[in-house]
């Protein structure tokens, strides 16, 4: 199992020297937690729910509710 994992972070570390991001990212967003589903947050203090439906080139999580939002990592709690 180590192994495989290493042999995946090798490959994933080629794309990004190839400079070929697009690829990560979509796979990241591919296995994203929560994607296209409701789920509970908290914003300093405040609760609130949303649909999860991606994370941009930037590293933003964005969050469909009322208004679809981005967040930064740390801006946004989630509530499991």
């Amino acid at each position: 199992m180590a192994k495989e994992l290493c042999a995946l972070l090798e490959k994933n570390l080629q794309l990004l020297y190839q400079n070929n991001t697009a690829h990560v990212l979509n796979s990241y967003n591919e296995r994203l937690y929560k994607i296209d589903e409701q789920a509970s947050f908290k914003q300093n203090g405040t609760a609130f729910t949303g649909i999860v439906k991606t994370v941009t080139e930037d590293g933003r999580l964005i969050i469909s509710g009322e208004k679809e939002k981005a967040f930064l990592s740390g801006e946004v709690e989630w509530v499991l």
